[in-house]
């Protein structure tokens, strides 16, 4: 799975958990932080549960807590996705 496949995943579930931002976060690369998204935390959980529920993996919440940039929450979504494809 490629970092933009990622991204483009990332802005779907952003578009249903903040639908009245759409236009704002087409834009969100890879350098953007969490923080610019300008949604609130409950809104980031809801975006990172539907990536794993249609990638059908679960990231580490220690990991996940420490994630402060798209870039970060990219590599991790692939090292995960990419950890349960070589071990299933």
């Amino acid at each position: 799975m490629t970092e933009d496949e990622i991204l483009t995943m990332l802005r779907a579930a952003l578009a249903d958990v903040a639908p009245d931002r759409q236009e704002d976060h087409a834009l969100i690369g890879l350098d953007h932080t969490l923080t610019d998204l300008d949604i609130d935390s409950l809104s980031v959980m809801e975006m990172v549960g539907q990536v794993e529920d249609r990638l059908d993996l679960t990231l580490d919440d220690r990991a996940l807590a420490s994630v402060r940039t798209i870039g970060e929450l990219v590599a991790l979504i692939r090292t995960t996705f990419d950890a349960r494809v070589e071990h299933p």
